[in-house]
């Protein structure tokens, strides 16, 4: 995921961190102006939990494949016959 997140406020990328909470380890992704020079640099820019992310790309990808269900029907059978 890296270099793909833009923040929406800075346009800079945002980085994967992890964050120790009281003894528990969180996955998080932050706009690195924020990380780097600190909230007056970008100070609305939001922390992604990792979960939070994948579930998001998981139900973009499932939106395409309902939209294009014939289309990708008929790609993975064109592939199963190929092979």
């Amino acid at each position: 995921m890296s270099e793909r997140l833009v923040c929406g406020n800075c346009s800079c990328y945002f980085r994967r961190v992890t964050w120790n909470i009281h003894g528990r380890k969180q996955i998080v992704w932050r706009c690195i102006n924020r990380l780097e020079f600190g909230p007056k640099s970008c100070g609305n820019s939001p922390s992604i939990e990792v979960t939070m992310l994948y579930h998001a790309i998981t139900q973009g990808i499932r939106s395409l494949i309902h939209n294009q269900h014939k289309e990708v029907t008929a790609a993975l059978q064109d592939t199963l016959i190929i092979v």
